[in-house]
C-alpha cells in the first residue's frame, strides 16, 4: 500500500473511499484482497484515537477473519463479555450472557477500538493496489454515467483531482458525501448527552459491563482490554465545555459518586457524546454509496454502531468487486440498500430501547422496568430470551441476492447467515470453515460431490463467480473420500465433519447443497439434481454479464 500526501498527476482508480474509519478500512481491505484498485482519502492526518466503540460482536470478528486479520485483532478483544443491569440498590435486574458460538466466535466481546483500527490500517500494506492518503480534504464531488471525480487539497495546499468508477462515503455522521446526494437522514437526537471516560490501570477491576440503572445517577462501567476502565455518565448541559468536554468540577463529582478514590486515577481521555438515531433514506445514489455512520447512527447502548458499519462493508465489497470487474452489471448494487437498510433500522430500534431501559424518562417507568425484569426470571423462556441475546436482530433477508425456498418449506435457511463450525481439511488440519472458503462464494454439499450434476451453463456460472466447491463427509469416511477424489477430475475439495455439526445443520433443512455468498449469507439451497436450476436463478439475481 502506498501512503502518501502528494501526487504529481491525477490517477484513475476503481473505487474511491472517503474516510479512514473502521468501515472504510474494512472496505479497502476487502476490495484490496479482491484485486480492486482503491484510493482512500482521509481529511485527518492520522487515525482517530479518542473514545468510541467498546463492543464487537461475532459477526464483526467473522468479518475481520475474512481478511485474515482475526488473530491480530483478538489480541485486543475480551471474549464472552457479559452485560448486567442493576437497580439503584445494586440488585441484579438482568444478565446478558450468551455462550453459544454459532458463527465461530463469542457473541459479546469487549475490544480496544483504536488498536483494532490500527490493525485494519496496517493490513492495507499487503495490497499494492490500495493507496491511502491522509490530510486530504475533498471539496467537490461529481458523478455521471461513466464514473465519479473528486477534487480537493492536502494540508500542505497541494491540489488534487481523482477519478474512479464508484465512490464509497464512510466519512461519519456528518458525511460530506451524503450531503452531495439526494437522500434524507431522518431520525432524532437524544436530549441528554453522555460523558465517556477511559481510565488506565483499571481501579475498579470487575470484569464485564454494568448498567447501573439509578434514576438519580445512571452510569455505565465497562472493563476493557489492557486494563482500561470505561465509564459513561449523563451530563447536564451547563457542565459541557467546548461542546465535547466537561468542567473538572463535574468530573470530580461523578467519580466521587462511584468511588472517591477514582479521582486519583489517570484519565486517558474523556469526551462528550450525543446519542443519535438516524437512518438514510437510501444507501446509494447512482455511483455514490454510503456505509457506516454516514448511512446510520444509533445510540451506543448495544455497541452496534461499529458492528453495523462492518456489516455494510461485508455486504458491499464483494458486490462492488463483481461490478468493477465486469462480472455483474450495475444492477447488483441495488441489493446493497435493499439488504442493509432494514437490519440497520432494527439495530437502531433495539439500541434506543436499551437506552430507555437503562435510563427511563420517569420513576414510574423505572419501577415498571424493574418489575418486568423481575418477572422474567420466573419464566424460563423469557429468562433464556434475555440471557442468550435472542432479542438481538440477526440479519435475515427476504429479498435481495437470494433464491427463495418453495413456500411449503417453513424453516428455510435462505437469507440467513451460515454458521461456522470447525472442520478438518484434506490434510487433517482442524480449521474454522471460513478459513477454507476464503473471501469467495462457496458451494457446500453433504455426502457427495455436487459437480457431478453440473451442466455446461452451471459450470460457467460457478467459474464466473469464483465459487469454491466443498463436499462434506463424516471424518470416518476420510480414506474412501480421498480415494474417490484421486480417481476423478472434480474441482471439489473434501472437508471432514469431525464434530457432526454440519451433519446436524443439513439434517433439519430440506436440501443437501447450499450456496454461500462471500458475506456468508445463504443464497440458496436445493437437492443435487436440481442444482443447475438454482444456479441459473442465482445468476439472474447477481445480474451476471453475458459474454
Amino acid at each position: 500500500m502506498e501512503d502518501v500526501t502528494k501526487e504529481s498527476k491525477p490517477e484513475k482508480f476503481d473505487v474511491i473511499i472517503i474516510g479512514a474509519g473502521p468501515v472504510g478500512l474494512m472496505t479497502a481491505n476487502m476490495l484490496g484482497s479482491l484485486g480492486i484498485k482503491v484510493l482512500m482519502l482521509e481529511k485527518l492526518d492520522k487515525l482517530i484515537d479518542y473514545p468510541r466503540g467498546v463492543g464487537i460482536d461475532d459477526e464483526s470478528i467473522r468479518t475481520i477473519q475474512a481478511i485474515d486479520l482475526e488473530q491480530k485483532a483478538m489480541r485486543h478483544i475480551t471474549p464472552f463479555h457479559w452485560a448486567r443491569f442493576y437497580n439503584s440498590k445494586r440488585k441484579l435486574l438482568a444478565s446478558i450472557e450468551p455462550r453459544q458460538t454459532t458463527f465461530g466466535w463469542s457473541r459479546r466481546n469487549a475490544f480496544h477500538q483504536p488498536l483494532v483500527d490500527k490493525i485494519l490500517h496496517e493490513g492495507l500494506s499487503r495490497y499494492e493496489n490500495v493507496t491511502l492518503k491522509f490530510s486530504s480534504r475533498v471539496e467537490t464531488y461529481l458523478q455521471d454515467n461513466e464514473g465519479v471525480m473528486v477534487t480537493g487539497s492536502t494540508r500542505d495546499g497541494e491540489l488534487f483531482s481523482y477519478q474512479a468508477k464508484y465512490l464509497v462515503g464512510s466519512d461519519g455522521g456528518a458525511s460530506e458525501v451524503r450531503s452531495n446526494m439526494n437522500v434524507t437522514f431522518d431520525g432524532s437526537t437524544a436530549p441528554d448527552p453522555f460523558l465517556v471516560v477511559d481510565i488506565e490501570d483499571d481501579p475498579i477491576g470487575t470484569p464485564n459491563l454494568e448498567f447501573i440503572c439509578d434514576p438519580r445517577f445512571p452510569y455505565v462501567s465497562i472493563a476493557l482490554p489492557h486494563g482500561v476502565r470505561r465509564l459513561e455518565f449523563k451530563v447536564e448541559k451547563d457542565q459541557i465545555v467546548n461542546d465535547i468536554d466537561v468542567t473538572d468540577e463535574f468530573m470530580t463529582t461523578c467519580l466521587n459518586k462511584i468511588k472517591p478514590s477514582l479521582n486519583h486515577s489517570n484519565i486517558l481521555r474523556r469526551r462528550v457524546y450525543r446519542h443519535n438515531a438516524r437512518l438514510v433514506s437510501d444507501f446509494r445514489e447512482k455511483r455514490f454509496i454510503l456505509a457506516g455512520d454516514a448511512a446510520h447512527l444509533m445510540p451506543v447502548w448495544q455497541g452496534q454502531g461499529y458492528n453495523s458499519g462492518l456489516r455494510d462493508a461485508n455486504n458491499l465489497a464483494w458486490k462492488l468487486a463483481m461490478v468493477v470487474k465486469g462480472v455483474s452489471s450495475d444492477k447488483l448494487l441495488d441489493s446493497y440498500s435493499e439488504e442493509r437498510r432494514q437490519n440497520s433500522k432494527e439495530m437502531i430500534d433495539i439500541s434506543v430501547l436499551t437506552g430507555k431501559l437503562f435510563s427511563p424518562s420517569n420513576r414510574f417507568l423505572a419501577v415498571l422496568r424493574d418489575v418486568v425484569f423481575g418477572l422474567s426470571k420466573l419464566i424460563p423462556a423469557a429468562h433464556k430470551y434475555i440471557t442468550t441475546m435472542k432479542w438481538k436482530p440477526i440479519p435475515k433477508f427476504t429479498k435481495g441476492i437470494l433464491v427463495t425456498a418453495p413456500k411449503k418449506e417453513k424453516h428455510s435457511p435462505v437469507g440467513t447467515i451460515f454458521f461456522q463450525p470447525d472442520v478438518k481439511d484434506e490434510q487433517g488440519n482442524i480449521k474454522k470453515l471460513d478459513n477454507i472458503i476464503g473471501l469467495n462464494f462457496a458451494i457446500i454439499a453433504w455426502g457427495s460431490d455436487p459437480s457431478i450434476h453440473f451442466d455446461d451453463e452451471t459450470r460457467d456460472i460457478v467459474k464466473k463467480i469464483g465459487a469454491k466447491i466443498l463436499t462434506v463427509v463424516p471424518e470416518e469416511q476420510r480414506e474412501s473420500a480421498l480415494e474417490i477424489k484421486s480417481k476423478s477430475d472434480s474441482d471439489s475439495e473434501y472437508i471432514f465433519d469431525h464434530t457432526y455439526a454440519v451433519n446436524e445443520w443439513f439434517d433439519w433443512t430440506y436440501g443437501s447443497v447450499v450456496v454461500i455468498r462471500p458475506d456468508r449469507f445463504v443464497a440458496g439451497i436445493t437437492q443435487p439434481s436440481e442444482f443447475p436450476e438454482l444456479m441459473k436463478a442465482l445468476a439472474k439475481k447477481l445480474a451476471l454479464v453475458k459474454v
